[in-house]
């Protein structure tokens, strides 16, 4: 099982902002990258109570971590009746929902595409979520040392191809304490295609109006881009805006690790423009010193995808979220916080 769990925490948690410090804290030597560190795990002796203290962690990272996210307004009764939905929930038995809160083997992987499996319920300090599995495969390029062709690859300054990539996905409906909202908050893999948490978005969707008696319609986002950028705090790292002469530009920090609001550049092209600029989408960071984590620091981020096109609707709809970097579901609570302030 710990093999599982390793593996398990390497397919979905960004090594420095989430694995490292994961592994870290449920006590395991670390080293230099997944890799490696796995490797020296697995070759020392079994410790019960470090493999419960990672299995706790990763738990709770697969509710908030790497998510396109859909938030839903519901009221106390709502609220009420989903979580005792919740309590009633059990964990189907089969081969994939056998991994959690691992990775089933591929070819477990590839026997049960398309489908979504209940692993029950977990109740966490600030909120309770209903957890389901699946898996999922999508296309993507790669690129291929020359190295790897027996001959003829001279001619060619670059290689890729195409290859099958199969996820085993955590999916949630997350209930945040104290906020009045129900989150839908599905796998999105950095290297996915747009449309990959379609399938379990709408399942769960589908799941909540069930259990609401009524079709239940996800918060408009939109103005939170200007809201957020504009309020203190947190780093803006990437952006999408217009300016004055009606051009699109993308602007996009190479390590996350500075404000663009910040940069000589942007501040001097804001001061240009003026009330002629426009966002129409945005990513920030916010590093937060936890207590709780023994003042660890984690650094969640959350992306606010528009398109330029939405600057001129007269009703522009943004309905979801992508939410990456979160260590748990409290880092997870405060990019929603922040959300909320401005919807």
């Amino acid at each position: 099982m710990l093999k599982k769990l390793l593996r398990g925490v390497e397919a979905r948690a960004p090594w420095l902002a989430v694995g490292r410090p994961l592994l870290l804290r449920a006590g395991f030597d670390i080293k230099q990258g997944y890799e490696k560190t796995i490797i020296g795990a697995l070759g020392e002796k079994n410790d019960p109570a470090r493999e419960l203290r990672l299995r706790s962690s990763l738990v709770e990272h697969l509710v908030a971590g790497e998510k396109y996210v859909r938030v839903f307004k519901i009221k106390s009764s709502e609220r009420a009746a989903l979580e005792s939905w919740m309590q009633s929930k059990r964990a189907k038995s089969n081969a994939l929902t056998d991994a959690f809160p691992g990775i089933a083997g591929n070819q477990i992987l590839k026997n049960a595409l398309g489908t979504l499996n209940s692993v029950g319920y977990e109740v966490f300090q600030n909120g309770m979520a209903a957890i389901y599995t699946g898996a999922r495969a999508y296309l993507e390029r790669v690129d291929v040392p020359k190295s790897q062709l027996k001959s003829g690859a001279s001619e060619y300054e670059k290689l890729f191809g195409i290859r099958q990539t199969l996820v085993q996905t955590y999916e949630a409906i997350w209930l945040p304490k104290s906020m009045g909202v129900a989150c839908v908050c599905t796998d999105f893999p950095l290297t996915a295609p747009k449309g990959f948490s379609t399938i379990s978005q709408e399942a769960l969707k589908g799941e909540l109006q069930k259990q609401l008696h009524r079709i239940p319609n996800p918060l408009n986002l939109w103005k939170a881009i200007d809201g957020i950028y504009n309020a203190p705090g947190g780093r803006a790292v990437d952006y999408g805006f217009t300016n004055n002469e009606d051009s699109v530009k993308h602007h996009k920090g190479r390590s996350g690790t500075k404000c663009l609001r910040d940069d000589i550049y942007d501040k001097a092209g804001a001061a240009a423009a003026g009330d002629d600029l426009s966002f129409f989408k945005l990513a920030m960071r916010w590093k937060r010193k936890r207590k709780d984590l023994d003042d660890e620091v984690t650094d969640p981020e959350l992306l606010l995808p528009g398109q330029a096109s939405f600057l001129h609707a007269a009703n522009a709809t943004l309905d979801h979220a992508i939410v990456r970097n979160c260590y748990d579901t409290d880092d997870l609570n405060f990019v929603l916080d922040k959300i909320l302030a401005h919807v």
